[in-house]
């Protein structure tokens, strides 16, 4: 096991982004942008955000996502949806947060989406489907892009 990723005893060293990101801050002076050329938007945190505010089938869903881009300046918007492929360093990270992993299907976007839609976005199934619904939304193809 690397020693900079783990303990002598096995345990993984954790630290909240935050806490790196304060740390960065400390060591740069930070300027405003006069404008924004690219924007940024991490799709779960964006899905946590609107949570039980959000429309109830998949393509009103789709659409507030959509209005949501549409309403940036950037010349540029990337809406990510990450993904980690097993085995993966958040293995253990998934584990704590009980997360599982069980097949879902999204149909069409007449679909109304579970009731209990944060719960839902711990099924890295789910995700899966949401993010390939997403796109076959706007690209007409359900397929997702890997590096």
């Amino acid at each position: 096991m690397p020693p900079a990723l783990f303990s002598y005893t096995g345990t993984i060293y954790k630290t909240d982004k935050s806490t790196l990101a304060k740390s960065l801050k400390s060591q740069i002076e930070i300027g405003r942008p006069t404008s924004i050329d690219v924007e940024i938007i991490d799709g779960f945190y964006y899905l946590y955000l609107i949570g039980s505010s959000m429309p109830q089938n998949f393509d009103k869903i789709a659409e507030s996502i959509l209005i949501k881009l549409c309403s940036t300046n950037a010349a540029e918007i990337h809406l990510v949806f990450d993904q980690y492929l097993l085995p993966s360093i958040k293995d253990c990270e998934h584990q704590n947060r009980q997360e599982y992993d069980i097949p879902y299907n999204i149909s069409g976007p007449q679909q109304t989406r579970p009731t209990d839609f944060l719960k839902n976005l711990k099924n890295y199934r789910f995700k899966e489907a949401k993010n390939g619904f997403n796109l076959y939304q706007v690209t007409g193809k359900m397929t997702i892009w890997h590096k």
